[in-house]
């Protein structure tokens, strides 16, 4: 988007089949949802001020395909990692989940943080048949009431920080992998 403004209406569906990018317009998600849907490489960069309500990715293709974060990304509900596609995220913080809902990576996904500035912040649910994957000393925090990660790949690298004041979590062991460093905080 260059200049302009977008709105998507209560529940409307927007599928973009090339980058996003929205940083010199305004982008209002509303209750909506934003379709990377397609079966290339695709990047995301967001304005200051610019949030995706829900954010899904979908690859139809046999192959993996990388959906890569290159700036501060906020979602307020949903975040969902699809069929074959790695959300790689660099040096920026992408906030999953303000209004208590959940990043789902399915099981043949992955998320992957790939540089030391990564940050994932899951402010709901996490529930991940799909992997997650550090390539760097990057911060995965987790601040909802349940999170669930089937695979988990550190690489020895990486911090994955449980956070909550308010109410308890259940964590569980991956199925596969091993946490490297692990942090709980109460306050």
């Amino acid at each position: 988007m260059n200049g302009g403004s977008v709105v998507l209406n209560s529940n409307s569906v927007f599928a973009v089949n090339g980058d996003w990018d929205d940083q010199n317009g305004t982008f209002n998600s509303s209750k909506g949802k934003v379709q990377l849907t397609a079966s290339v490489e695709q990047t995301i960069s967001c304005g200051a001020g610019n949030q995706f309500f829900n954010l899904e990715f979908i690859n139809d293709d046999v192959s993996v395909t990388n959906k890569t974060a290159l700036t501060y990304i906020n979602i307020d509900k949903d975040l969902h990692v699809r069929n074959k596609t790695n959300f790689q995220i660099g040096a920026v913080t992408v906030t999953v989940g303000n209004l208590f809902r959940f990043l789902e990576i399915e099981s043949n996904a992955s998320v992957t943080l790939n540089d030391n500035n990564s940050v994932l912040n899951v402010d709901s649910k996490l529930n991940s048949s799909g992997a997650i994957i550090f390539n760097a000393e990057a911060n995965l925090n987790l601040t909802g009431s349940t999170n669930a990660i089937e695979t988990l790949t550190t690489n020895n690298f990486g911090t994955i920080t449980y956070k909550s004041s308010a109410q308890p979590q259940t964590i569980s062991q991956p199925t596969s992998g091993n946490f490297n460093n692990l942090i709980f905080d109460q306050n």
